[in-house]
Parts: structure tokens; C-alpha cells; sequence
């Protein structure tokens, strides 16, 4: 029997928030998901304007951004929180990708 990859032991999860633009009070918040995939934590602050978020329960759960040139654009440093990945029986990492650039 299929199961509903928004379920975990059960329990229905919230989805992740509509993506938003990064501001600077979310520098630290980033920096800290960024950090804990692996990822090192820089240029955040200076390519701040191509950051995405989204986020549950008022956490920040996924963060991915684009460092803007004059003809090309870097994609960098697309983060989904452990939590959402391991909450998700189907094993779609993506589901926060997805919802983060939903809006965009």
C-alpha cells in the first residue's frame, strides 16, 4: 500500500510555508541550515537578494539561493532541513525544493 509521503508515524506534517525572500534577519537562520548539510556557510550576505526560504512551525526548514552576474547566475547552496527529509516516508527530498521555488 502507497504511503502519503506528507505522513510520518500517522501523523499528518504541515507543509513547508510559501517561499519568501531572504532578509537580513534571517542571515544566522541560514548560515546555521547552510552549515549543517555540509555546506560551508559563505557570501551569504552579499548574494542575500537571490535567497529563498520556507520554512514549518516558525523554523527555517529549506533555503536555497542564485548568485546573480552580469550573463550567468551561480545556483548555490539549496538546503532542505534533515527533518523534513527524514519525516517523509517516500524518501523526496525535492518536496522542499519544490516548495521553496514555488512561489518564485
Amino acid at each position: 500500500m502507497p504511503v502519503n509521503p506528507s505522513q510520518h508515524d500517522g501523523r499528518a506534517m504541515p507543509p513547508l510555508t510559501r517561499a519568501r525572500s531572504a532578509t537580513a534577519a534571517n542571515l544566522v537562520a541560514m548560515a546555521a541550515l547552510i552549515a549543517s548539510a555540509g555546506l560551508p556557510p559563505v557570501f551569504i550576505a552579499e548574494h542575500l537578494d537571490g535567497f529563498l526560504l520556507a520554512g514549518r512551525g516558525g523554523a527555517l526548514r529549506a533555503c536555497g539561493g542564485v548568485e546573480a552576474y552580469r550573463n550567468c547566475a551561480v545556483l548555490r547552496s539549496i538546503v532542505v532541513a534533515y527533518q523534513v527529509i527524514s519525516n517523509n516516508r517516500s524518501g523526496d527530498a525535492c518536496a522542499g525544493i519544490h516548495a521553496m521555488w514555488r512561489a518564485a
